[in-house]
């Protein structure tokens, strides 16, 4: 099979999934009215299966905000406001998640369940980063990017378990804090793409780690992709 056949295979699993206490499959969702063809709602802004970097956010949000958006983001929501902005640092206009323009991207979730209830702002088990797991390491196999960017402390914990395991003898274990393992970007493992830490561009995230500072960051990963060309 092709990496579109692989793709599908992986979609309908997710799909058919059961996932923990607290979330949603999309497709249960008012009999999956607004579920799509991808891995999860976000996918649908930057989908590429050939992308040079794969980007890991948190999770979608809860099932009100699902519905009342329809499984796509809404245009102004300042998550997707402040990526464009970081994106575009790092050389990609990615339009908005209405009215996207294609790049050498993928956009998934640490956690592909929606959350039934909590909004975008409830914690996050580890439980629930662990059930996903099967999904983000499926969809590298069958991408096989040059990078990955984690985005935030949760993402962290699905890329680090994701690309290594739990592997005790690396330096930055699962619960690792960001301000350490920043230090290391992009991180190098033989036979691994090379992986980017950065926080995540929500208003939490910015609290921690400065707009100016992560467009840097941002524009360290473009620069990063250039000199690989």
């Amino acid at each position: 099979m092709d990496r579109h056949d692989l793709y599908r295979v992986l979609v309908a699993k997710r799909k058919a999934h059961v996932f923990p206490p607290g979330l949603l499959n999309p497709s249960q969702i008012e009999g999956g009215m607004f579920d799509s063809q991808h891995l999860g709602p976000w996918s649908r802004w930057q989908g590429d299966l050939k992308a040079d970097v794969v980007i890991v956010g948190q999770d979608w949000g809860d099932q009100a905000y699902f519905l009342k958006k329809q499984g796509i983001d809404s245009d102004n929501e300042q998550t997707c406001t402040n990526l464009r902005e970081m994106a575009q640092s790092a050389g990609w206009d990615i339009g908005k998640p209405h009215t996207p323009i294609p790049q050498r991207l993928f956009f998934t979730n640490a956690v592909l369940g929606i959350r039934q209830t909590d909004g975008k702002s409830g914690p996050i088990t580890a439980a629930w980063v662990d059930d996903s797991l099967p999904f983000l390491f499926g969809l590298l196999e069958i991408v096989q990017p040059k990078a990955i960017v984690s985005l935030g402390s949760v993402a962290y914990r699905a890329c680090r378990l994701a690309l290594h395991g739990r592997d005790r003898d690396l330096p930055f274990p699962p619960s690792a804090p960001l301000t350490k393992v920043r230090q290391l970007n992009p991180i190098q493992c033989s036979g691994k793409p090379d992986w980017f830490a950065f926080y995540h561009c929500g208003p939490l995230g910015l609290a921690n780690r400065s707009r100016e500072l992560q467009l840097q960051d941002w524009e360290q990963l473009g620069a990063w992709l250039r000199l690989g060309e």
